[in-house]
């Protein structure tokens, strides 16, 4: 139950396609790690006083690693922060836990605000004026995007995001500059209101912008994860590019250049969302922090003065962050977009297969009954099998026979993931049943009943490879008949397709041949050998062997064998 709806039942939960809003955040990690973060979530449900206390300390904690950060970077400035990591802190976790712990949370960021500022030696004033400010504008942003949204946003959606940047980085950070800059004026009557409102106003919504939403980011479940195939290296690449463009852009290469810490940043939002652009984008951050302060890259060459570079650095990170933000989420969207289509897809395909199963597959089984039960009584009535009635209910028996065939082979294409539950073998048998009567060719099937030691894909592809030989077969070698045979071990799963066809001569073959070509890509898509031999009038023999999957243990109860398809009029 998120923080919204733990206070307000009455309260009707917002619709998410595809996936409802989590009650906690989930990390796709180990299970381990996300049996450890349920545990500790559990802890803060349940209120347990130990609880309490952790999540006192770890806010006060990072807040005051953020106040480290504006000070360890000059961030504070004459008029005010210009960098205010410490309020995406507070309101990221006024975000992910429920709406009676905020007292906690708030309480530990006004202790730790005060406490630096007391130390720093400011006026009582300007102090409580400050940790006011520290903990009014995560609270109005929270409240806020809670209000709005019904949960906790997933930044991964366009409309998430723009309520998190508006309340959140927007009107949130607004109230506490307004409560920074009276403070201020208490204390110095004659100082620049505006200015000191602007810089504070920038500051928080910058920290929201960059460390709110790098936390939200990676301590929610997206809605639409984006997972490159070969995400840890690519992962890895990327990290190290970030690093090396920004740390160019910004220290050794012409001010002009700056913008190229762009292209990392881009890469991450379309290769890993809103998770990759968030944390790239930190990186980003932290190196023209870095860069900045120390009089290096563009910011410091255009301004005069320190202040100034410090603050259009900010501007240019928060339009920098948000673009990646907003680009994140729109890779997120067609993605999300694209799986529902799969889906819409596979659902209709389900409905036509059992319409098709329901009505015209039990139309052409009750055909091939009743002409069989026709031949039956035409041989009773003493009729020859050469005459013209027995020969034309025979051609009757067949054709309805071969139909039969091969709506059932088409309901098995329809249905998606027949192939996983049947296996390659059952589903070779049903096609082949389908092309003999077709083609009248005979296709004799011979591999093990059990299922094969396959991952799904590489299934999938030995199954179209097998279509695709026998399709070849059909139209070009004028074969009687086709013998494919499935053998398997515990290394690899070997499929041999072979032919009494008329055969040909593999080095005549023009280069880029597809049918040839579309089997050689599939063999190699699941890391299989793959060999064709063949001679003028000596047929065809084609060869795959593919690694088997690494064994999985038993089950403690085997599960009860299930009917095939065969054993079913349909």
């Amino acid at each position: 139950m998120t923080a919204q709806h733990a206070h307000n039942p009455s309260r009707p939960k917002r619709p998410v396609p595809g996936q409802d809003r989590p009650s906690a955040p989930a990390l796709a990690g180990r299970p381990a790690l996300a049996a450890a973060r349920g545990a500790g979530w559990a802890r803060l449900r349940a209120g347990t006083g130990l609880g309490a206390v952790a999540l006192f300390l770890a806010v006060a904690a990072a807040h005051a690693a953020g106040m480290a950060v504006v000070y360890q970077f000059s961030h504070l400035t004459s008029a005010g922060e210009v960098f205010f990591p410490a309020a995406g802190v507070t309101v990221a976790v006024l975000l992910l836990v429920p709406r009676r712990w905020w007292p906690v949370v708030l309480a530990a960021a006004f202790g730790s605000e005060l406490a630096a500022h007391v130390i720093l030696g400011e006026v009582a004033g300007a102090a409580i004026g400050s940790a006011l400010a520290s903990i009014a504008e995560p609270a109005l942003g929270a409240v806020l995007v809670l209000w709005a949204l019904g949960g906790r946003p997933q930044l991964s959606r366009r409309r998430d995001l723009a309520t998190f940047v508006l309340c959140a980085a927007v009107i949130g950070p607004a109230l506490g500059a307004l409560i920074g800059a009276v403070a201020t004026r208490f204390t110095q009557p004659h100082g620049p209101f505006f200015t000191v409102f602007g810089r504070w106003w920038t500051g928080g919504a910058l920290g929201v912008l960059i460390v709110g939403s790098l936390i939200l980011a990676w301590l929610t479940r997206e809605a639409s994860p984006v997972r490159p195939r070969h995400a840890l290296f690519e992962g890895s690449l990327l990290a190290v590019m970030t690093c090396l463009v920004t740390w160019l852009a910004f220290w050794r290469w012409p001010p002009e250049l700056a913008y190229l810490a762009l292209v990392p940043l881009g890469w991450a939002a379309i290769r890993f969302g809103t998770r990759g652009a968030t944390a790239a984008g930190a990186v980003i951050a932290v190196l023209a922090e870095w860069a900045t302060a120390a009089d290096h890259g563009l910011f410091a060459a255009v301004s005069h003065t320190h202040d100034r570079a410090l603050w259009f650095l900010q501007l240019f990170l928060a339009v920098v962050f948000l673009g990646g933000l907003m680009m994140a989420a729109a890779v997120a969207e067609v993605s999300h977009a694209q799986a529902a289509l799969r889906a819409s897809q596979a659902t209709e395909r389900n409905r036509l297969a059992r319409e098709l199963h329901d009505s015209v597959s039990q139309a052409l089984f009750s055909m091939t009954m009743h002409a069989s039960t026709a031949q039956l009584a035409l041989a009773k009535a003493g009729l020859a099998e050469n005459s013209p009635a027995a020969r034309a209910v025979a051609r009757l028996r067949t054709l309805t026979a071969g139909a039969l065939a091969e709506m059932r082979a088409l309901i098995f294409e329809l249905r998606p993931g027949a192939l996983a539950e049947e296996g390659l073998v059952s589903a070779l048998r049903r096609q082949a049943t389908a092309i003999s009567a077709r083609e009248e060719v005979q296709i004799t099937i011979d591999g093990p009943d059990s299922r094969l030691n396959l991952a799904p894909a590489a299934e999938e592809h030995a199954y179209r490879l097998v279509l695709e030989a026998w399709h070849n077969t059909v139209k070009h070698a004028g074969a009687a008949a086709i013998t494919t045979t499935i053998t398997a071990d515990t290394a690899a799963v070997i499929v041999r397709v072979n032919d009494n066809g008329r055969g040909f001569d593999p080095a005549s073959v023009p280069p880029g041949h597809l049918g040839l070509q579309t089997m050689r890509e599939r063999a190699a898509a699941i890391g299989a050998t793959f060999h064709l031999a063949s001679a003028p009038g000596k047929g065809t023999t084609i060869t795959c062997r593919a690694p088997a999957r690494q064994p999985v243990p038993e089950p403690a109860t085997p599960p009860t064998a299930a009917l095939t398809a065969r054993d079913s009029p349909a």
